[in-house]
């Protein structure tokens, strides 16, 4: 069984900043993430959509982001799931 890794993300698309949970493999990058081909989407959990300016628009348990609508995205943090 492969170690899981949960890594809070900030992505950002054109209008919004998406802040939220991915859960990838120990010692994989977001970058991993959005550079495999395998899905089109980015799985998010614990998300808070805001504008460039930081207001609150949403928060939301889950949603699926479009990796197509993704302009850049950086990684903050990790913690191994145990």
């Amino acid at each position: 069984m492969n170690d899981r890794c949960e890594m809070k993300a900030v992505f950002f698309t054109e209008k919004f900043k998406i802040e939220g949970t991915v859960y990838i493999e120990a010692g994989f990058r977001v970058s991993d993430l959005l550079n495999a081909p395998k899905n089109g989407f980015v799985p998010l959990t614990k998300v808070s959509i805001s504008d460039w300016q930081d207001n609150l628009i949403l928060k939301q348990d889950f949603i699926c982001l479009n990796k197509s609508f993704i302009l850049f995205a950086r990684d903050v943090m990790c913690q191994k799931e145990g």
